[in-house]
């Protein structure tokens, strides 16, 4: 079945009014992250208003032929009014439930996409009449209506009429309004990305906190709000941040500019500093599985062993025991070489085809018997001298019921998205090291996104495995072999580093006087951190030779 076949079948069922659960939650994903899929949707809805409508003519005309001293038989008069009734219902809960207006209606905002917390819930609505009703899609938020979205929890809002767009991520409180002169919105807490569509002449958005206010009339840039501080980060276009309580205290700022206001004192315009990492030894990588194993007591391909049964304690604990002594072998292994750090690549292990996860927040959930020994793994690396580091992804990472596989849904804010998974992964396990796995959505830039996540964590590193353009300012970039060899003949722009994906023992037989030299400019290489190779010895003299002439 082809994917239009299973979006018609789908809008069948919605027409019909026989979706199950979980075929009314494929549809919401798809109405919410395919234009295409909404296109058709609405093209389909509008049919079936013409059908009911030809048929409600239709048994009008034969009431009215049939009519007789006594006027049409009561079950036609009944069965007008039930069509006519039943296209009522349909329009109004496809604009209500999609919000697939097809021009500016009575709301402010309309909640386009909800991906809920971990715990299961999205937020909530406030009215200004006291009334409080669950966050959803379709809802469409009207005048001092204040959103609260839930820890965990993603809400994108549109505009009616206009390509503009409003991203939450995470714990945030947002109030709105508008006014003749634009939309006014109030950002309480929390972190929101805006994409505000070009305003017409004499209007404009304007987002206030509790430091500052923000003005703008067409631009794509984040606002993040605490009751400490505001800051205000662009992408495209410029807006005005003027400091609250201080009068006359204003800048503009234009793409990469940033401002932070905090209470009581004037607005800093500093400058984003570039990445400065000084520590340019080796880096351990460690991955744990095997993809897709089918393997239905070792089902995340621990260890690449079907034997491996995570159903019983017995089992559980003869995985610690193994796993235990892997992370021994490995700090022994990066002593020898002198690396810096060892970064888990694979922690929710690799049950879904989709591969690597990169969201420790739901360790719990998606590898239970590796979030019970995390903590105490990871603390043996710390204990040995050796930092730690956590793969991230880029995406969202999405199980559509209990039991059902993964999948991925790109996310409406990215950067914030991954900051939450990085402070999430600081604070529990002490990571300072976070490869970036995977490219966001059509219109995000990558460099933009490694720039925030400097901005906002400038004592990491950051490692996108999908950098172009500027991202080297920010972070460092990961190379792997088939990139090698193009990077290794450019020059490095003055303080820029990459990150050398782990190498096999031929290739860097074959290349070490181009290694010695990217180590020497600032490169990191990389190895697997988890078994002993003569790669190994060649990272040690690699690096004592680069050491010996450092650029």
């Amino acid at each position: 079945m082809s994917a239009i076949d299973g979006l018609l079948e789908l809008v069948d069922g919605y027409l019909a009014g026989t979706l199950t659960e979980v075929q009314q939650a494929d549809l919401d994903r798809r109405l919410c992250t395919e234009p295409r899929s909404r296109q058709l949707f609405w093209l389909a809805i509008n049919h079936e208003v013409l059908l009911r409508t030809r048929t409600v003519a239709g048994l009008e005309g034969v009431a009215a032929a049939d009519a007789g001293p006594g006027g049409a038989p009561w079950w036609r008069a009944m069965a007008v009014r039930w069509a006519a009734a039943a296209l009522i219902l349909v329009l109004l809960g496809a604009a209500a439930r999609f919000g697939l207006r097809q021009g500016a209606g009575p709301g402010i905002l309309g909640v386009a996409s909800l991906v809920p917390a971990r715990a299961g819930g999205g937020g909530s609505v406030h009215h200004p009449d006291h009334r409080q009703e669950p966050l959803r899609i379709g809802q469409v938020l009207g005048q001092d209506d204040a959103i609260e979205v839930e820890d965990g929890a993603s809400v994108e809002l549109r505009a009616p009429g206009e390509a503009t767009t409003f991203a939450l991520e995470g714990a945030a409180s947002l109030v709105v309004r508008t006014t003749p002169q634009g939309m006014r919105l109030r950002l309480e807490h929390g972190e929101l990305t805006a994409e505000v569509a070009h305003q017409p002449p004499g209007r404009q958005v304007m987002i206030g906190t509790p430091q500052a206010t923000v003005e703008v009339v067409g631009t794509r840039f984040v606002v993040a709000a605490s009751a400490e501080r505001t800051s205000v980060d662009v992408d495209d276009g410029r807006v005005r941040v003027a400091a609250s309580g201080i009068p006359g205290d204003r800048a503009e700022i234009g793409p990469g500019g940033r401002v932070v206001a905090r209470t009581g004192q004037r607005l800093d315009e500093s400058p984003l500093s570039e990445l400065s990492w000084s520590d340019h030894r080796p880096i351990g990588v460690l991955m744990l599985c095997t993809g897709e194993s089918g393997w239905p007591r070792n089902p995340r391909g621990w260890l690449h062993d079907a034997a491996i049964d995570i159903t019983t304690a017995g089992g559980r604990e003869e995985l610690r025991r193994r796993l235990e002594a892997i992370v021994d072998q490995s700090i022994a292994n990066l002593h020898a070489v002198g690396a810096q750090a060892l970064v888990f690549w694979d922690l929710e292990g690799m049950e879904s085809p989709l591969g690597y996860v990169g969201d420790p927040r739901q360790l719990a959930t998606l590898a239970p018997e590796m979030d019970a020994i995390a903590d105490g793994l990871i603390e043996r690396v710390r204990s040995a001298g050796i930092a730690v580091g956590v793969a991230i992804r880029l995406d969202e990472v999405i199980r559509a019921r209990p039991g059902g596989a993964l999948s991925l849904s790109p996310a409406h804010a990215p950067a914030l998205l991954a900051q939450q998974r990085m402070h999430y992964a600081h604070k529990r396990w002490g990571a300072t090291i976070f490869p970036l796995l995977g490219a966001p959505r059509e219109g995000m830039d990558i460099a933009t996104i490694c720039r925030r996540l400097h901005a906002d964590s400038p004592q990491a590193l950051i490692i996108p495995t999908a950098a172009h353009g500027e991202a080297d300012r920010w972070s460092a970039p990961w190379i792997q072999p088939e990139q090698l060899a193009s990077h290794l003949g450019s020059p490095h722009r003055p303080g820029s580093m990459a990150v050398i994906a782990p190498l096999d023992d031929a290739y860097m037989a074959a290349h070490r006087d181009e290694l010695i030299h990217a180590v020497e400019a600032g490169d990191v290489l990389t190895l697997r951190a988890w078994y002993k190779t003569d790669g190994h010895l060649l990272v040690q003299q690699i690096q004592a030779a680069a050491q010996a002439h450092p650029r």
